[in-house]
């Protein structure tokens, strides 16, 4: 099978998703989920979604499988360009 089919959203959304949404003071998954849903059009501005917000299960599988080093890593990089 190939995996390529499953991917649905791109990683750089999610994170930066994640980001804003921490940012906005939301850090649960369905408060990320709920800024994603709320902040839609303003989001799209910077962030492709094509397939819309990802789910909060979504958010979690994919932020819980970054290394936190590299995270730690783009969120200094992503505050210091800010």
């Amino acid at each position: 099978m190939n995996q390529d089919k499953l991917i649905k959203h791109k990683l750089s959304d999610v994170v930066i998703l994640t980001l804003f949404a921490i940012l906005s003071n939301d850090n649960e998954w369905s408060e990320i989920e709920a800024f994603g849903i709320k902040k839609e059009k303003w989001l799209r501005n910077y962030l492709e979604l094509e397939n819309g917000v990802p789910s909060d299960d979504t958010i979690r599988i994919i932020i819980s499988n970054i290394d936190s080093r590299y995270f730690h890593e783009i969120v200094i990089k992503f505050t210091t360009i800010m």
